[in-house]
């Protein structure tokens, strides 16, 4: 592979991440004009944040019967979720670093006239080897030399708060609320999860919303002294996108503003209404398909539900929040109109599912449930064949399908 075509793909992926709403032909020069070091950094960081994407969004477990219900709650609310923080705070730890590490041994090898072996000698050297190469230190000046207008967005969006003082309403400084964020991240989410193996309940927000609500949720004692919370429609994971996306733009030298803010945040809401999309298409083919059999032992709590509660109906709420979320170009105007008439069919069977469900309701003490089970199965046997619900249960294979994928791998047309 040639130099233009590897540093093309290295841009490529990098913009993925750090280029919506900035001109192509901008990004590329000031690409290009990187030293290769920080290209490298770039695309290791872009790599790692689209990793992040997929553990949010595709991971998947097997079923497992021994599993409890506290252990599954664990593994997908605070240790998945505390991952997903975790390595995005490496990210900052990549950015905030030199380029090239060294570690200690070779950089104090360097120093000219190293004669002291003393106590105070060696924590002389290893304080200018910190000044240089400590994470923590290039960390908190990486914080506080964020752009203005992200250290503004912060402070619209988000409290850190000491623990003993969680309800208490604070009016911080921009530059005074970066300063915990750092401390909150730094201590809490990075060191505590690296050395201490100590993973916390992370909420995750069920939709990322561009617009800020007015609600706050209030982030819960951790353990440490400070705390995070943020507006509705955010978390910390998303806050973290924010604050690498702003710092890929000044490796860039590419000038900040609030409208590339907003385009980087309504980039991250449409990433999770078409992932949203996607699982509510499968669920509901699956469902679809499960209704041809019902009476098959293995879908007994199906058979069971359907029998004491009625017909469930098909999801709809993803893709009429897609619909709003589509851009107005070729492809997602496109993608809008078929997302608009997958919602025609959905409501199509759904108005069916109701009629049938407010005529039929659930069983009384001493009704036949033979003849509940054959009402159903013959009206669930019927709906199946309809047009519209053949259109639901074959929809993961249709070729649109493959359209949502290729906007979400790739959001900023690169």
């Amino acid at each position: 592979m040639t130099t233009t075509s590897r540093t093309t793909r290295q841009s490529t992926n990098a913009r993925r991440v750090f280029g919506c709403g900035v001109d192509s032909f901008l990004f590329e020069r000031k690409y290009a004009a990187l030293f290769q070091e920080n290209q490298a950094r770039l695309e290791r960081v872009a790599r790692r944040v689209g990793l992040t994407a997929k553990l949010r969004y595709e991971i998947g477990f097997r079923e497992n019967p021994f599993r409890s219900r506290e252990e599954d709650y664990l593994l997908r609310s605070v240790e998945l979720s505390s991952v997903e923080v975790y390595l995005l705070c490496t990210c900052l730890d990549t950015l905030a670093g030199r380029p090239r590490y060294k570690p200690f041994p070779k950089w104090i090898a360097e120093q000219p006239a190293v004669t002291a072996v003393d106590a105070e000698g060696i924590a002389s050297l290893y304080g200018r080897y910190e000044e240089e190469y400590g994470v923590g230190r290039n960390l908190r000046t990486l914080f506080r030399n964020l752009p203005d207008p992200a250290k503004d967005w912060l402070a619209a969006n988000v409290a850190v708060q000491r623990v003993d003082l969680a309800m208490a309403a604070e009016t911080l400084d921009s530059d005074k609320l970066v300063e915990r964020l750092y401390r909150y991240f730094y201590d809490v989410r990075r060191n505590k999860f690296t050395h201490g193996a100590v993973s916390f309940p992370t909420p995750v927000a069920e939709e990322i919303t561009e617009a800020a609500p007015e609600g706050w949720w209030i982030g819960l004692p951790s353990g440490a002294d400070w705390h995070l919370s943020c507006r509705e429609g955010l978390d910390e994971a998303t806050i973290l996108r924010m604050i690498i996306h702003a710092i890929g733009l000044q490796v860039l030298q590419i000038d900040l503003t609030s409208g590339l803010i907003e385009a980087n945040l309504r980039n991250h809401c449409r990433i999770d209404a078409l992932y949203a999309f996607v699982s509510e298409v499968h669920r509901n083919s699956a469902l679809v398909n499960a209704w041809r059999e019902l009476d098959h032992p293995a879908m007994g709590e199906l058979h069971s539900y359907t029998f004491h509660v009625g017909v469930s109906l098909l999801g709809c709420d993803a893709a009429r929040r897609m619909v709003q979320r589509y851009l107005d170009n070729t492809l997602e105007s496109g993608l809008r109109a078929m997302t608009r008439q997958y919602l025609h069919y959905i409501d199509e069977v759904n108005g069916a599912i109701r009629d049938f469900n407010q005529d039929n309701p659930r069983p009384t003490k001493g009704q036949d449930p033979k003849e509940r089970c054959r009402v159903i199965n013959d009206f669930l046997q019927e709906l199946v064949e309809k047009p519209e619900c053949k259109s639901v249960a074959v929809w993961p294979s249709r070729t649109e399908m493959t359209n949502l994928w290729l906007v979400i791998r790739d959001p900023c047309y690169t």
